[in-house]
């Protein structure tokens, strides 16, 4: 019985021993994994710090980039502004030369001639000075000289004082 006691006994340390040795092992185990874990974290946490780094300067070209736009609108706009300028100033340029050109071609066919007769003729398209001649029995010479042309080119809208 002693045999039996002892044999119990040593089966007894036997498996505290295995326990202990599993105890460690598993110990031994989730120490390792734990450090893998810390590595890990350390290596996420570098990466989110290397991220919000870049989202930094991100931010700062953004910002930049904002500015950038803001007076690309800025000069667009004014540009518009002086082109509108520049066309409303071109357009009254334009009004006071016909006004200019209107007056100096009705004082220039009142003035020079007054003491001959003849018709008051606007050129349509398709109107030669010849053709005009032709219609009102005149010539092209008499026509050059009384509107004070010196090539036969005349042009649509243009009045033509055409002496009998």
């Amino acid at each position: 019985m002693r045999f039996i006691i002892l044999n119990m006994f040593f089966v007894i340390i036997l498996s505290s021993c295995q326990t202990i040795e599993q105890s460690r092992q598993t110990e031994a185990r989730r120490q390792v994994e734990q450090r893998y874990i810390d590595e890990r974290n350390n290596r996420l946490q570098g990466d989110v710090n290397i991220l919000r780094d870049d989202l930094n300067v991100l931010r700062v070209e953004v910002a930049s980039l904002q500015e950038t736009v803001n007076e690309i609108r800025s000069l667009t706009l004014e540009s518009e502004e002086k082109f509108r300028h520049a066309k409303a100033n071109q357009e009254k340029v334009i009004d006071n030369l016909r006004s200019l050109l209107k007056s100096e071609l009705s004082s220039s066919s009142d003035t020079n001639n007054k003491d001959i007769e003849g018709h008051e003729h606007i050129v349509e398209s398709g109107h030669t000075l010849s053709a005009i001649a032709l219609a009102y029995g005149s010539t092209v010479t008499a026509i050059k000289q009384a509107n004070k042309l010196d090539s036969d080119d005349i042009y649509v809208g243009q009045r033509l004082f055409i002496p009998q």
